[in-house]
């Protein structure tokens, strides 16, 4: 019996030792897949955010491909500066085919900013008869120029013959590109 009890020790303590080390190599690797699954997961999001930025920057870029003929005309809506230095051109020949005298001058330069693009501020002083002078606003109305008035001063300088002369003074801005 003692031989029987020696070969059951034995056979306990093998069987112990080999249940120890499996329980201790199943807790060592049960750690490191859990951290291995939290690694995986990570992946996955990153993977998934990855896919839905590129999927905007797609949305995007074919965005951008239908606004461009239209920013394209947004962009000749406005006068470049070379094209900006006809203005003064532009208006007195106005003023001159309504028998009108024109004084014109461009002030600051104003950088471009969120609200509005880059312009020059501009003053300019306009004589003549009152219906002379509607048909010359009517005329800067029409213009390829984006004005802004700012303020308009209207005085009566003299009548005669049932005619009445008044001088405008326009401050305002022009934009351009």
């Amino acid at each position: 019996m003692g031989d029987f009890k020696k070969r059951l020790i034995l056979i306990l303590s093998i069987s112990l030792s080999i249940i120890l080390v499996l329980g201790g190599l199943f807790y060592y690797f049960r750690d490191d897949i859990s951290k291995k699954v939290i690694e995986v997961n990570s992946y996955r999001q990153e993977l998934a955010s990855r896919a839905s930025i590129l999927n905007r920057i797609y949305v995007l870029e074919q965005e951008y491909t239908k606004s461009l003929p239209y920013f394209e005309k947004l962009a000749e809506a406005l006068p470049t500066e070379t094209e900006m230095v006809d203005l003064e051109e532009v208006l007195k020949d106005l003023a001159g085919q309504n028998d009108l005298n024109l004084s014109f001058r461009f002030g600051l330069f104003n950088e471009a900013t969120e609200q509005e693009p880059k312009n020059y501020d501009f003053n300019l002083i306009l004589t003549g008869e009152n219906d002379n002078v509607l048909k010359w606003m009517d005329g800067l109305q029409k213009l390829n120029y984006i004005i802004r008035v700012d303020r308009i001063e209207l005085s009566q300088t003299s009548s005669s013959g049932g005619k009445f002369y008044y001088s405008v003074k326009i401050l305002g801005r022009v934009y351009l590109r």
